[in-house]
């Protein structure tokens, strides 16, 4: 897990390079402008529309030309319409016959469902040609991803029909065979990089998924893939590389993986924003909306193309809406990793209602418009890999609060100072067996006469009065870098574990306390009350008793019942504290304090006597 979390610290640097590649198209869109502008190969455009889709090309050629609408757009776009397109492209003003000069004409939009090319050749004979996208790739006059004819030796005006069921534009440009050869090899390597972009942050994602195991990687991956398929089929590279003699599918191809990659998106919004868990009625929108889709993509493969995609557009449209709207309102829960999401998803959802209103024909040149949603999803698909990278950090904080909260959580029951010498990070590390040895000082500290006291008082009232004790010994123990290891009914069990004088500084506090505490009772007319404490220096092991499924933390050895026979010992030499002459031994300033020998003991449970002393408190000298 660190492994991995280490390799995802450093991939905004590659995500950033990735970036690069994924903004490629635009870089294309540069490059090619000698072919779609008319400095090279000056020409005009004219186009009519064939509401009756039924003219001849011999009809077309006897229209007046006020039948012609000329248009400076070298991109025209006419949204959804169900008619048949004619452009006709000739040669600038004065030149012979219209011709126009160039070797290859190309339409750089590949989803038409017919483009046919007619012109007369150089002896008057007339040339027609006819691809598109329900014809097989083999129909291609010049392989390429878009639609491209040789019309070298063309004389006179050259006539375009295109027919679609989907949106009617025509990007159109020409170049002489030099320039075409160029810009093929740039848009090849563009593209290459844009897809190879789009390669490695699926791969990369999915890597992630297999290490963590966290399911969002996974959908990200899946998405991803589905953009990598659906702009494939957009640009023409799956007709011309994975299925050039399936006219049925590359038809379909693109609207078919379109709706996919939305589905797949809102699969994953659920999943990064955490929807279901604060919002289910967003999270259920989401799921409908994804069940919506399914008879669409049928209606795609096996019904009407054009209502499909009419559909499909409509669908996205408020798909892409819901997941910015739940990203904006996962961002004002505080859910930080919503922030970058939102960012990447503005710039999809920018790009893609660009791209619709390109589509919808409110652009009457596209030209400048085709790369935007490249731009827009380049830019998501980066911050999205960003934003990932912000949310698996963001997780390992939580891990990290969460573990810190269940050790703080744990430390009322197991004190952090018995993980800390296990040298172990949270209780969950911790195993049966764990133990270490060290010398420690062990202090016992019980309330004499509790078994009178207690009968006077109800149940709670018992709880309530040991708690009040403890709750104001707890904090001095702690305080001389000491941990109550134990809570023995009305007694305690404490360790300390650096030096003999922390246990003689907290017993001296303790003390001080305790009469404060007396006087507290005394004027509620209560009854004053006597501790005994016991304290012994030496070597202790300390570690985890009991079986797999319940263990607990605890000191044994025989410092600890020594330490405890000499609280014990309070009671029949009538005195408050007891140590051993091993824990005045191990003192740092040993005359600080006043000790009065009391005897050498038989300890039971110890073959040898213990010399016990009476700790009177500071050497008042």
């Amino acid at each position: 897990m660190k492994r991995c979390g280490g390799r995802h610290g450093r991939a905004p640097g590659f995500i950033l390079a990735v970036a690069v590649a994924l903004l490629a198209p635009l870089l294309l869109s540069s490059c090619e402008d000698t072919g779609h502008s008319d400095k090279g190969h000056p020409y005009r455009l004219f186009y009519y529309l064939d509401t009756g889709k039924s003219l001849p090309f011999e009809q077309i050629l006897e229209l007046n030309a006020d039948r012609w609408t000329p248009t400076p757009a070298k991109a025209p776009g006419f949204g959804f319409q169900d008619v048949v397109l004619w452009l006709k492209v000739e040669g600038s003003e004065g030149a012979p016959t219209a011709t126009v000069s160039a070797d290859i004409l190309d339409i750089s939009y590949s989803q038409l469902d017919s483009v046919q090319v007619f012109y007369l050749d150089a002896s008057g004979g007339l040339v027609e040609k006819h691809t598109g996208d329900t014809l097989t790739f083999y129909s291609r006059d010049v392989p390429a991803n878009s639609f491209a004819f040789s019309v070298s030796g063309s004389r006179g005006p050259i006539y375009v029909r295109i027919r679609t069921q989907g949106t009617l534009m025509a990007p159109l440009g020409l170049f002489s065979d030099s320039e075409w050869n160029r810009a093929i090899q740039i848009r090849t390597a563009l593209y290459g990089l844009y897809f190879g972009g789009l390669v490695f942050i699926g791969l990369y994602n999915l890597f992630l998924f297999f290490s963590i195991r966290d399911r969002t990687y996974l959908y990200y991956s899946i998405y991803v893939g589905f953009v990598f398929v659906s702009f494939l089929s957009f640009l023409g590279y799956g007709h011309q590389y994975l299925w050039p003699g399936s006219d049925f599918w590359n038809n379909r191809s693109f609207v078919v993986s379109a709706m996919l990659y939305v589905i797949a998106s809102l699969q994953f919004a659920v999943r990064y924003l955490a929807v279901f868990l604060n919002h289910p009625w967003l999270g259920r929108s989401m799921r409908f909306l994804q069940i919506l889709f399914l008879p669409v993509i049928l209606i795609a493969i096996l019904g009407d193309y054009q209502l499909a995609t009419r559909l499909g557009s409509s669908l996205n449209i408020v798909s892409s809406l819901l997941i910015f709207v739940t990203a904006i309102v996962r961002t004002m829960d505080g859910f930080r990793p919503a922030r970058p999401f939102l960012v990447a998803w503005f710039f999809f959802l920018s790009g893609q209602i660009i791209g619709s209103v390109a589509f919808l024909g409110l652009f009457p040149d596209v030209s400048g418009v085709l790369p935007l949603p490249f731009l827009g999803s380049a830019l998501e698909l980066t911050l999205l890999s960003l934003a990932l990278g912000d949310r698996f950090k963001h997780q390992q904080e939580l891990a990290v609060k969460d573990r810190l909260e269940l050790t703080d959580s744990y430390s009322r029951f197991v004190p952090r100072e018995f993980l800390s010498f296990l040298k172990r990070r949270s209780i969950k590390d911790v195993h049966l067996g764990d133990s270490v040895e060290a010398r420690m000082t062990v202090l016992f500290a019980d309330i004499q006469s509790f078994t009178t006291l207690s009968e006077s008082m109800t149940a709670e009232e018992n709880f309530r009065f040991i708690n009040a004790l403890l709750k104001r010994i707890g904090p001095v123990i702690r305080k001389h870098d000491g941990f109550i290891d134990k809570y023995i009914g009305d007694a305690i069990m404490a360790l300390f574990p650096k030096r003999p004088d922390d246990a003689l500084e907290a017993i001296m506090e303790m003390q001080g306390l305790l009469e404060d505490y007396n006087r507290a009772r005394i004027e509620k007319g209560l009854d004053r009350i006597q501790i005994g404490v016991g304290v012994h220096t030496g070597m202790v092991m300390l570690g985890t008793i009991g079986e797999n499924e319940r263990m607990e933390g605890t000191v044994i050895g025989d410092t600890v019942n020594t330490a405890s026979r000499l609280e014990g010992l309070t009671r029949s030499y009538n005195v408050t504290v007891i140590v051993s002459k091993e824990c005045r031994d191990f003192l740092e300033d040993g005359n600080r304090y006043r000790f009065r020998f009391i005897e050498a003991v038989q300890v039971k449970g110890k073959s040898k006597h213990v010399d016990v002393l009476e700790f009177m408190g500071l050497d008042s000298v």
